[in-house]
């Protein structure tokens, strides 16, 4: 039974159409910009600030077609999709 519950768990989370998560940590170290290549269609949101620098989109952090940014000592890990 338990394993019955994983797969339709798996199942519900592999349905035709949905978005997969992807998480990406992107450092901006000695100041400086940095970008990372993410997915950047939809939403992409910090779920985690890993710098004593508070990290604010448009400030220093923001998106680009295929990335994303970080300056200033914005340091944190990303979210687009599901995540």
């Amino acid at each position: 039974m338990k394993t019955a519950k994983s797969l339709l768990v798996c199942a519900a989370f592999l349905a035709p159409g949905a978005v997969l998560a992807e998480e990406v940590t992107c450092e901006s170290t000695g100041g400086r910009r940095v970008e990372c290549d993410m997915n950047t269609r939809g939403e992409v949101r910090l779920v985690r600030q890993l710098s004593k620098t508070t990290c604010i989109q448009d400030t220093n952090w923001g998106l680009n077609r295929s990335s994303i940014w970080v300056d200033g000592g914005c340091r944190g890990v990303f979210a687009s999709g599901d995540a």
